[in-house]
């Protein structure tokens, strides 16, 4: 739920210092790639419980990671 209100207040609040459309495509990576990385580790499951357990351990580096950088603007 989080997530959500992150991209709200990106799309919407967005400082002038960041490129709009880079910082979009970073945050929705984070709520389209985790639940789909959960769905895949619960279906790996039945192949291997290490691999599950490794796409587990995965998903919440793509909330801690900065993905966004400001971008420098000539003057």
């Amino acid at each position: 739920m989080l997530t959500v209100f992150y991209y709200y207040n990106v799309k919407n609040y967005l400082n002038a210092g960041y490129d709009k459309h880079t910082v979009m495509k970073y945050v929705r990576f984070p709520i389209l790639g985790g639940p789909t990385i959960y769905l895949i580790a619960a279906l790996l499951f039945f192949v291997s419980v290490y691999i599950s357990y490794v796409l587990y351990a995965l998903v919440p580096f793509l909330y801690i990671l900065p993905l966004d950088e400001e971008v420098e603007r000539d003057k």
